[in-house]
């Protein structure tokens, strides 16, 4: 049996009270709407990420081009010999964005509850600023204190 006592939290310590912006990529992956999907695949692979947001000249979110929708184009191109288009063709449109002062509990509740693997972070203007991935957010939740609530009273 091993005798550990968790730490007790600090009435001060908001570990995931932090807005968003603290911890996410500030620097990523993006692509245009027209530019050519074959390099944008190449892009992905090259940056190795699961996405990225697609925008539109003011830097606002139009799309998303995920590792999956690159799969299935890539066979598609490969097997079927199918010709290739844009990324405005293959991109997603269900879209999903957090805004930069979204606290990260929010965000990874998010994580537990959707399958995607990441999030583009927007400001008060609505231009993508940023993006956060499910992998970042383990690596920050794992570096975290572990708590022992104290009881209400």
């Amino acid at each position: 049996m091993v005798n550990y006592t968790p730490r007790t939290v600090d009435e001060r310590s908001h570990q995931f009270e932090d807005s968003i912006d603290t911890i996410m990529d500030k620097k990523f992956v993006w692509f245009s709407a027209k530019s050519g999907i074959e390099e944008a695949i190449e892009k992905m692979v090259r940056a190795d990420v699961t996405g990225a947001p697609v925008l539109d000249d003011d830097q606002r979110l139009v799309g998303y081009l995920s590792q999956k929708d690159g799969l299935k184009l890539a066979t598609q191109l490969r097997y079927l010999n199918d010709q290739a288009r844009f990324v405005e063709d293959y991109m997603s449109h269900d879209l999903y964005s957090f805004h930069f002062k979204t606290s990260i509990f929010h965000v990874i509740q998010a994580f537990i509850d959707r399958w995607f693997h990441s999030y583009p972070i927007t400001n008060d203007q609505g231009k993508v600023v940023g993006v956060i991935s499910r992998n970042k957010m383990l690596a920050f939740v794992n570096k975290q204190s572990q708590t022992n609530w104290k009881k209400a009273g």
